[in-house]
């Protein structure tokens, strides 16, 4: 059965589009049939797959929100896609879709008081959906900051949604994308960016109910970052 996932933010550069393309690359290579709807004017994710086509099997799409309802019940009812992975812009009050169609809401929050006040506004409208989310803390520098996010979200959800393990404030997640790539794709599966990305993605699992298929292998192993 298709799982729909849409990554939601109402603030600008919380990572929505670097974390489903992240994951994207990893179910790939995992053997899921991933597509990609790219609803941000800015087409970021479609510029990262722009780059990447020819590696790998993941397709993607751009399209408005106003045109996403129809497409993405076509899509999902088509069964061609074990994974369907929303990117979507910050303006809240055009998010419906993407949040009432979605098995689950991916939220990611950095550690500061604009990105806490920010996520109250996007949680409370998945709350009055009815969607499950899961929240994401992003781009972490310090321990200490994985401590406090997740104290701090934990009081703002009030139990309401799940909390992933943290994210690190990592260069590379940025620089792959230039050649279409993910850090799943280059680094080994034993370094600490890979870590964080794999128990995310097994976390979204768990909480689908997904159930995983073996690898021809991961990481720069898999031939991705050398095609």
């Amino acid at each position: 059965m298709t799982k729909v996932i849409s990554f939601v933010n109402s603030k600008g550069g919380a990572g929505k589009t670097t974390l489903a393309y992240c994951l994207g690359t990893l179910w790939d290579v995992w053997k899921q049939h991933v597509l990609l709807i790219d609803t941000d004017p800015q087409a970021s994710l479609s510029a990262f797959f722009g780059v990447r086509q020819g590696k790998g099997n993941m397709e993607a799409m751009q399209i408005s929100l106003a045109k996403l309802e129809g497409r993405l019940v076509k899509e999902r009812d088509s069964g061609d896609h074990d994974m369907i992975l929303i990117d979507t812009p910050g303006n809240l009050a055009e998010l419906r879709p993407a949040i009432t169609l979605a098995d689950l809401i991916v939220i990611p929050v950095q550690a500061s008081g604009a990105d806490y006040f920010s996520f109250k506004r996007v949680f409370n409208a998945i709350q009055a959906a009815g969607t499950r989310a899961l929240l994401v803390p992003n781009r972490i520098k310090t321990p200490r900051d994985a401590e406090s996010i997740v104290r701090v979200l934990g009081s703002l959800c009030e139990g309401g949604a799940e909390i992933s393990g943290p994210i690190g404030d990592r260069v590379n997640h940025r620089q792959y994308t230039v050649e279409g790539l993910s850090l799943t794709d280059v680094e080994v599966v034993t370094s600490a960016g890979f870590k964080e990305v794999m128990a995310l993605a097994t976390k979204i699992e768990e909480m689908l109910n997904v159930q995983k298929q073996e690898p021809a292998s991961s990481g720069p192993s898999a031939g991705v970052a050398g095609s």
